[in-house]
This record gives structure tokens, sequence and C-alpha cells, in this order.
């Protein structure tokens, strides 16, 4: 699914904002006191994407001081600061205005801040606006930075400022408008036009956003709205505490999975009480429990089960397979002691899936696992790896019970290039009417070990709160364990695989990626001619690189400069193509109609974002932010419109002085 098809996925910057606002929380008590108005949304223009409010940044800072936070979060900015090609007004602001981070705070951002954007996605390049204490300090900051008027719109000033090409600011009243000077997306001519009262299309105009506004409660501290495609929405509420931060999100129905009722949560209860995070939720069933279509929620897992009961012949509709799973699912994240590293703590994974009878899904399962390793093996073998055929291995537990596993390590370590995959694994068994997966077989013997033993839930001692039992959707996530797991995995990557931690190994990875997308299109038989290797070409793809310079009946004696010189001249030809030493073209000598002639086939050249990846600084954030968050839980709602409500709940502990390691 592409990424701007998911709701989930855009969803997912307006949580991070949320949580990022969440972690600058204030003293609720005092901001509620004179909790924010929304007549802020009225200088958003209608096709604006991104808005995110919150104040008192002042306040922010000495209660996060209090807690050592604020140090990790000025840690995380520093260490994601963006490459010069990628600098945005906002980070050359700091220089235009002359001030650190800690003095803009101070005077310009600490009573109350917005930020507007046309694309959730490029939020730093929206702009700003801020409240001041009173007209006299913004004369003062429009004297530091040698602003000139330019022109004015209504009660709106607009300023330049000479030799800052970068940056332009407009004023109202005790009110300032940041924002680039060059207006690319005409979002500064629009806002601009609005804090001047002319008649324009507002976000705030839209009707479910304002409901969606009515829905949250009227006391909060912070707000978030992000909207994409026509009719889709969804707004955040903050509010804090001291030591705790809750957030909600209201969403629109349109274009969200089909509805879903309550879960009655049975099965996270069986995951150890000391798992790093957990999730309980429904798998492809609408409120009457029956099953969704493919493209609904788990449609990609349900498929998979239809296609490997069909492919089988175990169920020619596969309809049997699909009924044997759901509609409860639960996932846990634990941490795995590795033998021999007493100081790394491997991330594993368990899901329990509800079955009525959880035999047959076993079968099942492992008839989905047998494809999976067909498809491994095969493309072990395109590659050119020489790896031992992947196999569903079986043992006996103890207690009768069959664990069966499928050692993935091996096979992916040598396609990745990295060792540290090679312990990974995919096993499973049947339990009490449900089966479980896991990523480890010391977890899955862990897991059968303690549902055998077991005592009731009111018996067992229990550190992690229950389940809201009208929630269809809930999470529970331990900040701390996370980030110690985290760095162990970095540090213990550090030792037995260095090179991942070089930006131009990720580069050489998208590489190689890319070139294994670009097929050579053409068809070949070899042969010898008089003692010379040959490939014929016997058809050419319409749409290949190669259909420009080749056709069939044209044959290949060379290719990179050099003669062909294998008894397998077509094999040949496919190794020196995978391995050519240009990306953008691959050189090959050909006979047609009895002429010798060299050719380059141009080749498409792309390159995925994977090039840019620093894998220290992606858990950096993780680690820091980890260590600030004792817990995490949200629950999630089914309104009765088809809409979403969720809940966000963090409690905060004090950070520690260790940093870790990089």
């Amino acid at each position: 699914m592409r990424e701007d098809s998911c709701p989930r996925c855009r969803l997912a910057p307006l949580l991070s904002l949320a949580l990022c606002a969440a972690a600058l929380g204030i003293d609720a008590a005092a901001a509620r006191q004179a909790a924010p108005s929304s007549d802020w949304l009225a200088f958003a223009p209608a096709d604006a994407c991104l808005y995110v409010e919150f104040r008192d940044l002042s306040r922010i800072r000495e209660q996060f001081n209090r807690l050592g936070i604020w140090a990790a979060l000025q840690a995380v900015s520093d260490r994601t600061e963006l490459s010069p090609a990628s600098r945005n007004w906002q980070r050359e602001s700091r220089r235009f205005l002359g001030m650190s981070r800690e003095q803009a705070i101070t005077r310009l951002l600490g009573r109350r801040t917005a930020l507007i954007a046309r694309d959730p996605r490029r939020w730093k390049q929206g702009l700003v606006l801020a409240e001041l204490q009173d007209v006299r300090a913004v004369r003062e900051i429009l004297t530091s930075c040698g602003a000139e008027p330019s022109m004015r719109v209504g009660d709106v000033q607009v300023f330049d400022l000479p030799g800052r090409p970068g940056l332009r600011l407009a004023q109202r009243g005790n009110m300032l408008l940041f924002g680039a000077a060059d207006d690319a997306d005409s979002l500064w001519t629009a806002t601009i036009e609005l804090m001047a009262g002319r008649a324009k299309p507002r976000l705030l105009g839209a009707a479910p956003i304002a409901q969606g506004l009515r829905r949250v409660r009227s006391a909060w501290d912070g707000l978030a709205v992000l909207r994409w495609g026509k009719h889709d929405w969804a707004v955040a509420a903050m509010r804090f505490e001291p030591t705790r931060t809750e957030v909600e999100i209201e969403t629109s129905a349109a274009d969200l999975p089909a509805t879903q009722t309550a879960t009655a949560h049975t099965l996270v209860q069986r995951l150890p009480q000391d798992a790093y995070a957990v999730w309980s939720g429904r798998i492809g069933v609408d409120a009457s429990g029956n099953a969704l279509s493919d493209g609904d929620d788990g449609g990609l897992f349900r498929g998979a089960l239809r296609l490997a009961a069909q492919w089988t012949g175990a169920d020619a509709s596969g309809d049997a397979a699909l009924g044997r799973f759901g509609p409860e699912i639960a996932l846990g994240l634990h941490g795995i002691r590795v033998a021999g590293t007493p100081s790394y703590t491997a991330p594993a994974l368990s899901l329990f899936i509800e079955t009525p009878d959880a035999t047959p899904a076993v079968q099942d399962f492992s008839r989905l696992a047998g494809i999976v390793a067909a498809l491994i093996n095969t493309q072990m073998a395109r590659a050119g790896l020489d790896a031992s055929p992947l196999r569903i291995e079986r043992s006996t537990l103890e207690d009768g019970r069959i664990l069966h596993r499928l050692p993935l390590g091996d096979a992916l370590a040598q396609y990745t290039h990295c060792p540290f995959l090679r312990d990974v694994e995919l096993v499973w068994a049947a339990a009490d009417r449900c089966l479980i997966v896991t990523t480890s077989a010391e977890l899955a013997r862990a897991l059968l070990a303690q549902r055998a033993t077991t005592t009731s839930a009111a018996s067992s001692p229990s550190t992690r709160p229950a389940p809201d039992a009208d929630a269809c959707e809930w999470l529970y996530v331990n900040g701390a364990p996370i980030a110690d797991m985290v760095q162990s995995w970095l540090l213990y990557v550090q030792r037995v695989a260095p090179h991942v931690f070089r930006t131009s190994w990720w580069a050489e990875q998208s590489r190689r990626r890319a070139r294994a997308a670009t097929p050579f299109g053409v068809t070949l038989r070899g042969h010898a001619d008089d003692g010379e290797a040959q490939a014929v070409v016997l058809d050419v793809e319409p749409n290949a690189a190669a259909a420009a310079i080749l056709r069939p009946g044209d044959v290949i004696v060379g290719v990179e400069g050099r003669p062909l010189t294998t008894s397998r001249p077509a094999r040949e030809v496919a190794e020196a193509f995978r391995d050519r030493a240009a990306d953008d073209v691959f050189e090959v000598e050909i006979i047609r109609e009895g002429a010798r002639r060299s050719e380059r086939v141009a080749l498409p050249v792309s390159v995925d974002d994977a090039a840019e990846i620093n894998p220290v600084r992606a858990a950096w954030p993780v680690i820091v932010i980890g260590r600030c968050v004792a817990s995490l839980e949200t629950a999630t709602y089914q309104r009765e419109d088809g809409g979403r409500h969720l809940r966000a709940i963090v409690t905060w502990q004090r950070a520690t002085a260790s940093r870790p390691r990089r």
C-alpha cells in the first residue's frame, strides 16, 4: 500500500507531532485558567494541511528542566539537525535574529505559538505565529533584527529584513508572523490576508474540523489539526499534568478500516508482565464478526492464508482457513538474553492469534511458512548465494506439544550482509484456543510454559494496567526497557558488524537493490560457434532498457569489453549484467547480420531513501526519549459515525544522567 493511501500512515505525523508537543508539558492548572481559544485557527488558510498550536514554552522549559527532560530533547534536536543541503528558513532564522534557541523561547515563543504548513511532511517549511507580551516587546524584536516596513495589508504590517533574504516578518498588534521570503506555495500571502480580516476560505471553516474541535474537551493546552485528501482530517488536543500528558485524537470516518467493535482483550493478558510493549486488537472482522475483504485490516495476513490454502490444495476457496483465525489478536515486544553476550538484549516479538481449533490453525500457518521458505530459497538461488535451503523443523516439547521452527537467520545474514541477523527465526505452536508465533524458540518455550503454569489474573501480581474493555485497540509501552534494549543492540551490532554504521555501506545497499530492480529484459540461448561462446537473443521485453538496442536474432559475443569465455554464455551475460561496473550503462558486443558492433545499453538509475539512513542517528531519539517515558498507553475507540477516537497517556519520569554511547 502506498504511503499516501494508508490512513494510519497519514495519522503518524499528527501523532508524532502531538507526542512531541506532549513532551513540552506545562503546569496544567495554571494554563487552563486562561485556556487558549481556537481563534488562531481563523488565520490558517483552507488549503493548509497542518496546524499545531501550544503555549507557555517558558513554563514548559521550567517543568522539563526539573525532570531533566529538557536536556534530553535538546540532545535529540542537536543530533537530528538537517544537512546543509536541506536547510530551511527556521534553521537560518537563528542566525538572522541573532538569538540562541533558549533566547528565542524566552523572547519570542514563550507565551503562545503556532505552526501553519501546507504539507505535513515538510512542516519545517511552514509559518510560525508568535504572541509576545505586548507591543513594546514586538518593537524590540523588530529593532534587533533591523526590520524595515515594506507594505501594509489592513492592520497587518509586513517587514523586509535587508541583507537577510531568507526570512520576512509581519506584525499585527502583539503578534509576529515568521515565514520564508520566497512564499513558493502562497501560504504567506493567504495567511496575511486572513490576519487582516479579509474574507478568505479558512481551515476552521471546514465543518468536519469544527465538529472535531467540539468533540475534544474545551480545556486543552495544545492543539493540532491534520488534513489530507478532500474529506479526511484529524484533530488532536493535549492536556498536561506535572508528570503526565494526555493526548486525544479525533479522526474522520472517510477511508478508515471498516467498523470495529470493542475487543475483549483476553489474549493480551496472557503476555508476560515483563514484556516491553503489548498491543491488543481485532484482525479482519466487522462489527458482526464477519470476515472483511482483503483490503481491510488484517487483509494481508488473511490473503496470504487464503493463497497458502489454495496453492497447497488444502482448501479450494481458502474460506475454511480464514475462519480459523481471529478475531482477537495480541502482539508483544520482549527482550531476550543471548548466550555468550551477557550485555546484549536481543529484541523478540510474540503474536497470539485467537482460533477455535489450534491444531488445524497450526497446519494453515505451516503452509504459509512453507511458501515463505520457498520464496526465500528462490531469491537466494537467483542471487547466487550459497545457502542451505530453508526447511521447517519440528521438535517435541516435554508436554508433548510440537514446536515448529523456520530458521531464517543464515539466509537473511547472507542476503543483507548483516551477520547480526543470524539468530532470526520464525517459531509457532498451538496453545489453548490460540496460535502462538514468535521470532525466538526460547521465547516460544517460555510463553508455552507460562501458559501451562500461570494462575488466574486476579491472583497474579500485575504491573501493567488492564485494557479498557470499550477500546477496539489498546497499546502499552515501557519506555526505559526499550531504550536499554536498543542501546545494547547498537553496541552489539557495532561489535559484530561495524560496517553497517557507515553511510557508504547503506548507499551501496541501495545501489545493489536498484540494480536488482533493473532487469536486462532479454531471453538468451547460449551456444558455441567455431569455439566462440555466444548468447543468441531470442526475445526482448518491450519496456526493457535493452529494447532500444537489441532485437531478436542478435548474437552477444562480449560484455563489458571482454569476450564471452564460459561454457554457459547466457548465464555469463546475466552475471556480467548483475556485476556491471556502472549503474547507468551496460556494454555489449554483438553480431547483427554478420557485422560486429559494440553497443551501450542505457539503464535507468534509481536510489531509494535507504541510502541516507544512519542507524545510530535513527536510534538516538528512541534511546534518549525512551528513558524519559515511564509508560505510554493508547486506546482507540470507534465512534458511531465510523470515525475514531484515540486517547494516549504519557507518564514521564526523571531522565537519568547517563547517555547512550555513540
